[in-house]
């Protein structure tokens, strides 16, 4: 098993859900798009254990830096991209603002005028950029690990991430001035849930009973029971989100199985198209959408609200296959 492809629609409808978060279209008052996030914490942080599980992780401070220059080195072309299209087209220059954007390290601010500064999702960068740098260290260590003593981390970062969210809640003081929703060290603790969470999936992944003629049918009535459930969590729980995550593991453990028919459905070819320029679209999408609020509103365009924002779509998606294919070309050349 080279990928899996099953983990690549979930990120897919995840990033349309994210694309429906930040556009003009109704919406309940539900943290949609924050949960959505959690996922691709959650994912992300699954198959890069995925990836390392059979390398020989060499985690010293030199290939820790060396890991996360080959991660920027694919990233921050297009975040200078976005970053100077904001520059010119939407947002002011402000100095403090620009040196925390260029940095990479405008999440670490709680400002929101900082950490939402110019390209808004490029905070998404500054957080998973800090994951990947611990990434070598804990690929290695949770290899190493027992399944029970893996268990009992995961646990523990379980608690501690509640710990995290329900402290201002419980206390009247606040004893940090954090954003938990951007900040690194938060986002963290999500990263390695996934890491953990692919070490008990790829324990289970060769089971006997996986083999089973009723194991599709039975993994399908469960993903269905499993997506409901969490669209009641959306729409009634937002107390504490870190009560959420656990249960994301839990949806990317049975995805990543492939047994199920929506599993299999989230493998189609139209998926897997979509997958090779995610990153892209979602580094455009929401610069896309403000542009078009700007120069092209929807008054402008069209009276019918879906219409407009189908049409945004449609234009995140060729910008972003346009430069995927760009930058693979130029990439290839030199």
């Amino acid at each position: 098993m080279n990928r899996i492809n099953s983990l690549t629609g979930l990120k897919i409808i995840s990033l349309l859900g994210i694309f429906y978060w930040h556009s003009n279209l109704p919406k309940n008052n539900i943290d949609f798009g924050a949960r959505l996030c959690e996922i691709f914490f959650v994912v992300s942080g699954f198959l890069v254990a995925f990836n390392f599980n059979n390398k020989n992780t060499d985690y010293s401070f030199g290939n820790m830096f060396s890991y996360l220059k080959r991660k920027l080195k694919n990233m921050y072309p297009l975040h200078i991209i976005t970053f100077l299209i904001c520059v010119f087209f939407i947002k002011k220059f402000d100095l403090i603002i620009v040196l925390f954007n260029l940095l990479l390290i405008q999440s670490w601010a709680s400002d929101i005028n900082i950490y939402l500064g110019y390209n808004e999702v490029s905070w998404f960068l500054s957080s998973i950029l800090f994951c990947y740098f611990f990434a070598p260290f804990f690929a290695h260590h949770f290899k190493k690990s027992s399944l029970k003593q893996n268990a009992i981390i995961l646990f523990g970062l379980i608690i501690f991430r509640v710990f995290l969210d329900g402290l201002p809640y419980l206390t009247q003081y606040k004893l940090w001035d954090i954003n938990v929703h951007v900040n690194p060290f938060v986002r963290l603790f999500e990263f390695l849930i996934g890491m953990l969470t692919f070490h008990f999936f790829n324990s289970a992944k060769n089971s006997k009973n996986l083999e089973n003629k009723n194991c599709n049918y039975l993994i399908t009535v469960w993903e269905i029971f499993y997506f409901i459930s969490l669209a009641l969590i959306w729409k009634y729980t937002s107390f504490i989100r870190a009560f959420y995550i656990p249960l994301v593991a839990i949806l990317i453990f049975t995805m990543a199985l492939e047994k199920g028919y929506i599993s299999k459905l989230l493998s189609s070819k139209i998926f897997l198209f979509l997958g090779s320029f995610e990153f892209e679209f979602f580094m455009f999408h929401q610069l896309i959408i403000k542009l078009f609020s700007i120069y092209l509103p929807e008054n402008q365009l069209t009276p019918n609200l879906y219409l407009y924002n189908t049409i945004i779509l449609f234009v995140a998606i060729l910008t972003a296959y346009i430069y995927k294919n760009l930058y693979l070309k130029i990439k290839k050349e030199n």
